[in-house]
């Protein structure tokens, strides 16, 4: 149980790093991003993960609700670049 829960921890803590810094290096266009923004955007992801919590699955029913409506026009969006990605990598 206490593993688990080491575990756990590690997992998100690595991959909120990683997201934040990701985040940080697109929005900065530099390969080592300020600090300020890296936590910015960590404190953004933290609000809105207790937003959700505390919204209980109301809020979680309204977020997965939100992801699927939006995949569709997201999807054909993308389509002419999935379609384009073959030609261009023989390129």
């Amino acid at each position: 149980s206490i593993l688990f829960l080491i575990l756990t921890t590690i997992f998100i803590v690595t991959t909120g790093d990683s997201m934040t810094y990701t985040i940080s290096v697109v929005i900065s266009g530099e390969t080592e991003p300020n600090a300020i923004i890296r936590t910015f955007w960590g404190v953004m992801m933290g609000v809105t993960a207790l937003i959700l919590i505390s919204l209980g699955s109301g809020g979680i029913s309204a977020l997965q609700s939100f992801i699927v409506i939006t995949a569709v026009p997201v999807s054909l969006i993308l389509l002419p670049s999935l379609w384009k990605a073959p030609q261009i990598a023989i390129k």
